[in-house]
């Protein structure tokens, strides 16, 4: 299984061969397929800051914001593509969209997800839970039935059995209860919010900093500037900020605590930063898929005067003896810690803050890079029998 070591790098170079400036201030080149994935080393500005020139790697073993008009148009094999829709002339199930990387697609409703674009007064739609697609308007107006066709004069859907015609300029999003499909093959995260699948990245002609990639048979021109993150393999990454959160509780005898945050929910694969901010006790039970998980616990640099905890990470087999995997005090002389350790799907995950020597005050913990490494159904990949713990380096490793 990949390991999740970590380094905190500033890429050089892009391509075949990745080439880093690491901690010691050395020049280091790897293939790209060593490695897991490229991320963003800070976001905290927002999905679109930072590119993979200061970037977090993910050494294997062996949706972004918006700006300008444009919109955001989503696949079900989990591709993303920014720019704007070409409505046919006549009624039809598919429809033209232009983008800037792509240049113009043919795509169906049968293989989207949906859409979006900006809206002062409005916002995306979810996906579906249940049967229907759902469309939001500019004015607020939320539709859920069924899009049958779309067109320059107007976007038909069915709602309640009767039919209506939507002006097209009117639609701020529409999601579609199309099944996802399992994504193959690299991925790569641009900054303007698309998301491509590719066959890999070479480098181009002219510029360093020009690269090529391969996407369905039609190569691409892109700019290492304008990558924000990579992975090597589609959902074999995920991140604890998009597991669904089982329980929260107060600790220290306190009766309430605000609610955990997730800080970027934009952010390339999930990867957000989540902030405990008190005294508290978490779970998370791990997806079915999940091999292994990697984090690193720090105090808020804004709580490092006052603040001063005991943070302790365990993990709850199905069946067996929960195993303590870090246990903690974390304040200004000593911020931060971090853990990886095989896992199993359906283990819970338990982190819990209490309040150290100096009380409950300004104890607000950060969970850093919270990965998780996927087994897609079929890979041969067993899962471990019990938790095996581990202390990763700061500077990670291979």
């Amino acid at each position: 299984m990949p390991d999740l070591s970590t380094r905190d790098v500033v890429v050089t170079r892009l391509g075949e061969v990745v080439k880093y400036v690491g901690p010691s201030g050395r020049t280091v080149s790897v293939p790209l397929s060593e490695l897991l994935a490229i991320l963003p080393a800070e976001r905290s500005s927002g999905p679109a800051s930072g590119n993979v020139k200061e970037a977090m790697i993910a050494a294997a073993a062996s949706e972004g914001t918006e700006s300008g008009h444009a919109s955001l148009l989503m696949l079900s094999s989990g591709e993303v593509i920014r720019g704007t829709p070409v409505w046919p002339e006549s009624a039809s199930e598919s429809f033209g969209w232009k983008s800037d990387v792509l240049g113009l697609q043919a795509v169906t409703l049968d293989a989207i997800l949906g859409w979006r674009r900006e809206s002062s007064a409005g916002k995306p739609a979810l996906r579906p839970s249940g049967a229907g697609d759902t469309v939001i308007l500019a004015n607020g107006d939320v539709l859920t039935g069924f899009l049958e066709t779309v067109c320059a004069s107007g976007i038909d859907i069915e709602v309640d059995k009767k039919k209506r015609s939507l002006d097209p300029a009117l639609v701020v999003s529409a999601m579609i209860a199309t099944p996802v499909k399992a994504a193959k093959g690299p991925m790569v995260y641009l900054s303007d919010g698309s998301v491509l699948l590719i066959d890999g990245l070479g480098a181009g002609s002219g510029s360093q900093a020009a690269l090529t990639a391969n996407r369905q048979g039609q190569t691409l021109a892109i700019s290492s500037d304008s990558i924000v993150a990579y992975a090597s393999q589609a959902g074999a990454l995920g991140s604890l900020a998009g597991v669904a959160l089982s329980s929260e509780s107060p600790t220290g005898g306190r009766d309430w605590t605000p609610p955990i945050e997730v800080v970027d929910s934009g952010a390339p694969m999930g990867v957000s930063d989540i902030v405990l901010p008190g005294p508290m006790e978490a779970r998370w039970v791990l997806p079915d898929e999940s091999t292994g998980i990697a984090a690193t616990l720090e105090l808020d640099p804004a709580s490092r005067v006052w603040g001063d905890c005991v943070v302790t990470v365990t993990l709850e087999p199905t069946k067996g003896t929960a195993l303590e995997i870090v246990k903690a005090r974390l304040w200004e002389e000593s911020a931060s810690t971090a853990f990886v350790a095989q896992t199993s799907g359906g283990w819970t995950l338990r982190i819990r803050v209490d309040p150290g020597e100096r009380g409950p005050v300004q104890d607000r913990i950060v969970i850093r890079r919270s990965l998780i490494s996927l087994a897609k159904p079929g890979s041969g990949v067993s899962s471990p029998a019990k938790p095996e713990p581990g202390i990763r380096e700061p500077d990670g490793g291979k």
